[in-house]
């Protein structure tokens, strides 16, 4: 809503059941997601058809979220094998140079959730200078949010997009009740 866009998106998950493991990028079920948000801005669409479409999109990141804490993830494999050729000497793949994959890691939007008992925020930045981080910490009664982006990027806007995100958040509130 923001740029009017829908970017590259991934949402950060703990590989932590894994020995040495870290995180894994998950990406938006890109097809659900934009199906969803396409009909949650058109007032033909009635509300339980975008009730329905939300939780498509939401049964669809479920199962990537799934995928990925079992290890299924794509992203930490493919930067695996691109560290392992720089670090032998060899010529980084060739898919690692190819435009379409550049495109797809072109994380705009980089969020994460950081849950802890206490009432704290946490943040981490944006993984590309034309981009956005969004921490985020589910309560019992309320969540915070942390939104950083680059001052370097006329584009982004963190204040813009925190008004958004809380608009946003309101009338998928009332979609859903």
């Amino acid at each position: 809503r923001v740029h009017n866009e829908v970017c590259a998106t991934c949402d950060m998950v703990s590989q932590r059941m894994f020995r040495g493991g870290r995180t894994e990028y998950v990406r938006s079920p890109i097809n659900q997601t934009l199906r969803f948000i396409l009909a949650f801005d058109d007032p033909t669409v009635p509300r339980e058809a975008k009730v329905q479409l939300f939780r498509d999109a939401v049964d669809a990141y479920s199962e990537l979220i799934t995928q990925a804490l079992k290890g299924h993830g794509i992203d930490r494999h493919l930067l695996g094998l691109k560290l392992q050729a720089i670090e032998e000497g060899y010529s980084i793949p060739k898919v690692f140079m190819d435009t379409a994959y550049g495109v797809a890691t072109h994380w705009k939007l980089r969020t994460g959730q950081v849950p802890a008992n206490t009432d704290s925020v946490m943040c981490f930045g944006p993984l590309v200078p034309d981009g956005y981080a969004i921490c985020y910490n589910p309560q019992a009664d309320h969540v915070h949010f942390s939104i950083t982006a680059f001052n370097c990027c006329e584009e982004t806007n963190a204040e813009k997009l925190a008004l958004t995100l809380k608009d946003t958040l309101c009338q998928l509130q009332k979609l859903l009740q």
